[in-house]
């Protein structure tokens, strides 16, 4: 893996061209990207080694491609690069949704290339590309997901990048792993969205707007994400999005009788979640030993962006008693 294409300059695949660079190896990077300013940026702080704006020169001698494009243009650069890469060339992506991903690779790459899906899960984006920072992968776990036409060293060729990178390798099936996305990805962006639209469809959105806080804003920031690429990704995962969507309106009805009723059963519920969240980001669900039935879920999926930092912390943690650390305290 002497030469690396990234095919699109995120502020993802910048920090992986950084990550790249940071592990010492001799390699080429080179950047492509249909924005110039990406382009420049990214060679100015040392993600890449070149910036080249022709597509076909761009993937001249690569190795291992990484694609980091919109899902509504990932199909169309799939089709427009397969027949300008090398016999070998190994191709992956940073994606959160990999079915459809791998159907389009399927469809379009010769059988001389591989396609081996890829989904970093990274605690914290940076913002823009001039933020991107070798280290958001340490420690992190990586989704890895070949496609049944990739070959055995295609797949180490991606471990070993991930390695690299300094996160950890975590296989998954495609449709296992876009069931989960649904849940955590795209729910998310639907719900921003949702408490967009609802609150701008009253008639009082001017004044209520003035009203907007922190809480409004952290909620909501997902809707500020491309429109077009929000849609593709719904459509393209829509039967797993449909089951978590039932299961948020299961449990926002919930909510809503116990906001009615009142009384103890409602603050019940914002322990449980605080506790639940609380064991999420402290690490400790990760400790939990695999059940039989779910073989791989709760171990990685728990371990989802998790703050090592935190989870440290939590566990040098002094208790007053003999509850978790994660045990809400206010109530006895």
């Amino acid at each position: 893996m002497s030469h690396v294409t990234l095919l699109g300059l995120s502020p993802v695949a910048a920090s992986v061209g950084l990550a790249l660079k940071r592990a010492g190896l001799k390699m080429e990077i080179v950047g492509t990207d249909r924005d110039r300013g990406s382009m420049r940026t990214a060679e100015k702080m040392g993600a890449i080694d070149r910036s080249i704006r022709n597509l076909r020169s761009a993937m001249d001698g690569a190795q291992l491609v990484v694609l980091d494009v919109p899902l509504s243009e990932t199909e169309e650069i799939l089709e427009a690069v397969a027949p300008i890469l090398e016999d070998g060339c190994v191709v992956t992506d940073v994606g959160a949704t990999k079915t459809q991903i791998i159907e389009w690779a399927d469809e379009y790459l010769r059988p001389e290339v591989s396609f081996v899906g890829g989904h970093p899960l990274i605690r914290k984006l940076p913002a823009a590309v001039e933020e991107a920072d070798a280290s958001i992968f340490d420690k992190s776990e990586y989704c890895i997901v070949p496609s049944g036409r990739a070959n055995q060293d295609a797949v180490k060729t991606v471990v070993g990048m991930v390695e690299m990178l300094g996160a950890r390798p975590f296989f998954l099936d495609a449709h296992e792993h876009d069931s989960y996305s649904a849940a955590m990805a795209q729910l998310p962006t639907v719900l921003a969205a949702s408490l967009i639209s609802m609150a701008s469809s009253s008639p009082s959105w001017r004044e209520v707007s003035r009203l907007a806080g922190p809480e409004f804003q952290q909620l909501s920031r997902l809707a500020a994400a491309d429109p077009a690429d929000s849609s593709s990704s719904c459509i393209h995962n829509a039967e797993a999005l449909t089951y978590w969507l039932d299961k948020m309106i299961a449990e926002l009805s919930s909510f809503r009788e116990k906001v009615s009723e009142g009384g103890d059963e409602l603050t019940d519920s914002f322990v449980h979640a605080w506790e639940q969240r609380a064991r999420w980001e402290s690490g400790e669900l990760s400790q939990e030993p695999v059940g039989p039935e779910v073989p791989t879920m709760r171990e990685h999926m728990a371990g989802m962006i998790v703050g090592h930092k935190w989870a440290e912390r939590s566990r040098k943690m002094v208790k007053s008693d003999d509850r978790p650390a994660w045990k809400f305290r206010g109530r006895r």
